[in-house]
């Protein structure tokens, strides 16, 4: 991720922005985020005009860019490259047309033009935290592995008012199903993973993790050059702390680099609070590894900010539970466009529109 400062007040400073690079290691929109907790740390105060820090316009990122916290000037992307010739060597490479048929010229990249796009408003109201939720339970599963059941299934993700305590490490650290992260563990750095899910599995009661959308196979195409063509058509490419499936989930982790105060690194897990550019579609949350659960814990529920217009009732309990059914399922899959459901898929179905859409408006401002 990338932090960005505009200086908007007093006249000595030089008006230009300034970029950085922020907590977020990964964000995936189907399987969550990895939030670096040092670098949140390190750049706290960052957005007001009291840490505003003077930079060398003539130092480039690259040559600083393993220091936290550390701004630059940025350089404006200019491309010749049109968004029609991208479309189509993006479409000529994944085989979905032949390079006789482009209607466009291939051009080698310069760095000539104006950036591709135009920056608009939306014309639809904004995604944002619609409802949050306490845990109707919390169930210790074990091995510091805390479940958190809400109640009900929705689109949004945990959010910790008082951050996260102190992680700890299982014994000959074998951390339970879903929640190992090989790469931190090899280098030392402290973490803590929270999966998401909206089932649970009947025989062992953890989270029934969910296959995301692709289920992770290789598709054979031109992208994939680590082995020969064909080797890797239709097998599974997850990542090894995945364990077979994709799973939602967010990493929080506090590098080795801060050293071994333990204060201090219960201070920085205090910081953590939510995912920014990621949901989950879930009910149950499980929040791994620490002695005790995460105190104050809630779940935000994001949607489309519409108003609710229409409501229903009756003398029939069943009715109206079918009724608050399907407000509830429209309420976890109106991120902007509706979607066909929130954690396998996210992507717009125009056959649930059109069958929902006088629902919809029954029920929304829309």
């Amino acid at each position: 991720s990338v932090h960005t400062v505009i200086p908007t007040e007093g006249t000595a400073m030089k008006e230009f922005w300034q970029v950085s690079k922020g907590p977020i290691r990964e964000s995936d929109l189907f399987t969550g985020e990895i939030v670096d907790l040092g670098v949140l740390s390190a750049m706290e105060g960052w957005d007001t005009f009291e840490s505003w820090i003077e930079i060398e316009e003539n130092v480039s990122f690259e040559e600083n860019q393993s220091k936290v916290g550390y701004w630059v000037i940025p350089t404006l992307y200019r491309t010749n490259i049109t968004r029609e010739i991208r479309m189509e060597e993006m479409a000529i490479l994944a085989k979905a047309m032949n390079q006789e048929d482009r209607k466009t010229q291939h051009r080698e990249f310069e760095i000539v033009a104006s950036p591709i796009g135009k920056l608009v408003p939306s014309e639809i109201p904004p995604v944002m935290p619609m409802e949050r939720i306490h845990p109707d339970e919390v169930h210790d599963l074990g091995s510091g592995r805390w479940l958190f059941d809400f109640g009900k299934g929705m689109s949004g993700m945990l959010h910790f008012d008082s951050g996260l305590p102190s992680p700890i490490v299982p014994p000959n650290a074998e951390y339970p199903r879903g929640h190992g992260f090989q790469v931190a563990t090899a280098i030392g750095d402290s973490f803590i993973t929270i999966i998401y899910g909206d089932s649970l599995e009947m025989s062992t009661g953890d989270i029934n993790r969910v296959l995301v959308a692709g289920v992770g196979l290789h598709d054979g195409g031109p992208r994939h050059f680590s082995e020969p063509k064909g080797a890797q058509d239709f097998t599974p490419c997850f990542p090894p702390d995945q364990d077979g499936t994709l799973s939602q989930r967010d990493v929080y982790i506090v590098p080795k680099s801060i050293g071994d105060d333990l204060e201090e690194k219960r201070n920085i897990f205090s910081l953590a609070r939510q995912s920014h550019f990621t949901t989950h579609g879930f009910r149950f949350a499980e929040v791994c590894c620490t002695d005790q659960p995460p105190p104050n814990v809630t779940a935000l529920l994001y949607r489309t900010a519409v108003d609710e217009r229409g409501s229903f009732d009756s003398s029939n309990v069943i009715i109206n539970g079918g009724y608050e059914l399907v407000r509830n399922a429209l309420n976890s899959n109106m991120l902007s466009v509706q979607s066909d459901c929130p954690h396998r898929e996210k992507l717009p179905y125009g056959g649930d529109l059109v069958a929902e859409s006088p629902v919809a408006m029954h029920m929304f401002d829309m």
